[in-house]
């Protein structure tokens, strides 16, 4: 993994990286909604930052791939991602942002609903804090 400074936009983009990566492909719709929330200025990011590092996080798999198949969702794997964002609110913008972009191709997937579990269990955190209840 890219060395990536703890809280920093990129820790944060990683964690977006992922979620728009979960179920295996990169949906127009995901792209689209980036945009429509501003999701890369309010992750403290322009927006060909965010690309950048989706297209990084891709390389990344495919050197880490073993027999042609990518564990994309492997906890252990995760593990050292989510530890770099320990920020409470940025915590909060990542989920919030997993949510929204995993909506946004009107299906939110088993491998999208594991990240987002994976997430919340590793952070701590509720759907009730996620969604601002």
């Amino acid at each position: 993994m890219t060395q990536i400074e703890k809280n920093s936009p990129e820790a944060v983009g990683r964690i977006i990286a992922l979620a728009m990566l979960a179920d295996g492909r990169l949906a127009n719709a995901e792209l689209e909604a980036l945009d429509r929330h501003n999701i890369p200025a309010i992750a403290g990011l322009s927006r060909d930052a965010l690309i950048q590092i989706i297209i990084d996080h891709c390389r990344e798999l495919l050197e880490q791939g073993e027999g042609g198949r990518v564990r994309l969702l492997e906890p252990a794997r995760l593990a050292p991602m989510l530890a770099l964002v320990d920020d409470p609110a940025k915590q909060l913008l990542a989920c919030r942002a997993i949510v929204v972009l995993s909506k946004a191709d009107g299906k939110f997937s088993r491998a999208e609903q594991a990240l987002l579990r994976l997430v919340l269990e590793t952070w701590k955190l509720s759907l009730d804090q996620v969604s601002g209840g």
